[in-house]
């Protein structure tokens, strides 16, 4: 999958499927600051306004039990808190959209 964006791996994979590499996505991102924009995209809707939708979304969505949530919620926290000088206001818009659909 090298190359390819997450929009693009969600086409193949069921919902519980990408959800059960969700943590690695997010885990291997955090030394790498040059890839946090396919983390975020692992984690957001691929439309334009980030909003989930369609059936695909719900059981991604229902895949994560409350623990988990709060642990993406947190990865976004962390980029906020600890790294947010090194992004742009699109990078800054992503990580707020992670806060608010995973709250």
């Amino acid at each position: 999958m090298i190359g390819a964006r997450p929009a693009s791996w969600r086409e193949y994979l069921w919902p519980n499927a990408f959800a059960y590499y969700v943590p690695s996505i997010l885990i291997a991102t955090l030394p790498e600051p040059a890839f946090f924009d396919l983390a975020l995209e692992a984690i957001l809707p691929s439309n334009q306004q980030r909003h989930p939708r369609g059936d695909w979304w719900l059981s991604f969505g229902e895949a994560f039990s409350e623990p988990q949530r709060q642990a993406i919620r947190g990865f976004a926290v962390e980029l906020r808190t600890s790294r947010s000088e090194t992004f742009d206001l699109t990078a800054r818009e992503l990580i707020s959209a992670v806060e608010t659909i995973w709250a």
